[in-house]
């Protein structure tokens, strides 16, 4: 299957192993390599001072804040856990306890996903998780470990062991219809509000239709991420490139080979990165 065949054309942005990639106002994204952070544009690519050295076991996320400017979220591993957030200001990435409210201490891991869509969600286990709308916050109970979150159609998801919850009033309740899952990695929700969750254990996109969920197996090899444009345009990718379902079936794309671990649009662009580097898509003019 060519390029053309999916609407689409393929450019090399970057050789450097990624390990995070995050979208801003289009068309500005941003790259994680190892503690530093490439910053683009839309014309240039320009790499932000370093992140400070920190312990070999920090974890976190790479996002963007509302003021479009990157965030970094997340935890130092350890016995007591110790928060990680860094907003990139003055110059530099710099803590700002302010923006988390009640979970500014550094005491406890976060967890959660920030960005434009309402809502941002910021978690501490065994605490509680602050949902950020621009209409005001609201506090629901956290898990008890840090688990994925994930925003699709104006909610908000998480994984649970085996399973999907979605945010209501009270928290996050297990989604219904229930289905369980080996590993789930990512997830889409189309504009119907259905989930689209991709299991990497199972090597399957799970997707809800008319009530019941269906299984497509996937032909990526250790499946990282997933996002769609509609139900009949979904990208997999994962540590042998990437694939495309067209409503029909599940199909590799050979233009877009090697691991990759990220799949996201920025305006009519989209963006592909991992260990292969980062790559851009273009929309090409549809057929007539």
């Amino acid at each position: 299957m060519s390029a053309s065949e999916l609407g689409s054309a393929f450019e090399r942005e970057l050789d450097q192993s990624v390990s995070d990639f995050a979208v801003g106002t289009p068309p500005t994204v941003a790259a994680l390599a190892g503690l530093e952070v490439s910053l683009f544009d839309g014309k240039r690519w320009r790499a932000l001072p370093k992140i400070e050295e920190g312990p070999d076991k920090l974890r976190f996320r790479l996002f963007f804040g509302r003021d479009n400017a990157p965030r970094l979220m997340g935890y130092v591993e350890g016995s007591e856990p110790r928060a990680f957030y860094r907003r990139f200001k003055g110059g530099r990435f710099q803590p700002e306890p302010s923006e988390l409210g009640p979970l500014g201490a550094e005491r406890g891991a976060l967890y959660g996903v920030l960005g434009f869509t309402d809502p941002e969600v910021v978690c501490k286990p065994r605490e509680l998780c602050l949902i950020k709308r621009i209409s005001g916050w609201a506090r629901v109970p956290a898990h008890e470990r840090p688990v994925p979150i994930f925003l699709g159609n104006g909610g908000a998801f998480a994984f649970g062991e085996h399973t999907l919850e979605r945010l209501e009033k009270t928290g996050f309740v297990e989604f219904t219809p229930a289905q369980r899952f080996e590993r789930p990695r990512s997830l889409w929700v189309d504009a119907q509000g259905a989930p689209w969750v991709l299991d990497a254990g199972q090597r399957a996109v799970f997707h809800l239709a008319q009530g019941a969920w269906q299984r497509l197996e996937v032909p990526v090899d250790q499946p990282a991420e997933l996002w769609g444009q509609s139900p009949t345009s979904v990208w997999i990718v994962g540590a042998s490139g990437a694939a495309h379902f067209d409503g029909t079936r599940l199909r590799c794309v050979r233009e877009l080979s090697g691991a990759l671990s990220s799949v996201m649009p920025a305006g009519d662009t989209l963006w592909f990165a991992g260990e292969s580097g980062v790559f851009r898509g273009r929309p090409l003019p549809a057929k007539k």
